[in-house]
């Protein structure tokens, strides 16, 4: 399976349109998609609340930190790609429907350790 395949599972699982969220993320955040992974990421404010943060369509570029909207496939090579997103105070992703929020330099030791783990 695809890591677009499985982004589209997780999503249809949680009722959301991945499609919708890729052009919304392609207007005003990121979209990475490759054989190996896949992702979407955008700035928000850590403050917004659940709706906004959410919500696909609601990016600042200004905002402290980058949501993790989706992230699927090889986490090892997604990670290689982390350096060319703007680097925020806070990164922050929904898991199980409960946000998260870590500093960026924890994220990133955090995802470096995972993965040294899995080798």
């Amino acid at each position: 399976m695809t890591p677009y395949a499985q982004a589209e599972r997780l999503a249809a699982g949680q009722g959301q349109d991945l499609d919708f969220a890729v052009c919304a993320h392609m207007l005003s955040g990121y979209v990475v998609n490759t054989q190996d992974f896949f992702f979407l990421a955008r700035v928000i404010h850590h403050h917004w609340p659940e709706s906004r943060r959410c919500d696909p369509t609601d990016a600042d570029p200004a905002g402290d930190t980058l949501f993790i909207w989706c992230l699927a496939g090889d986490l090892q090579k997604a990670e290689s790609y982390f350096p060319l997103l703007p680097a925020k105070k806070w990164v922050a992703f929904a898991r199980r429907n409960s946000p998260r929020f870590w500093s960026y330099d924890r994220f990133r030791s955090s995802i470096a350790r995972d993965v040294r783990r899995c080798l």
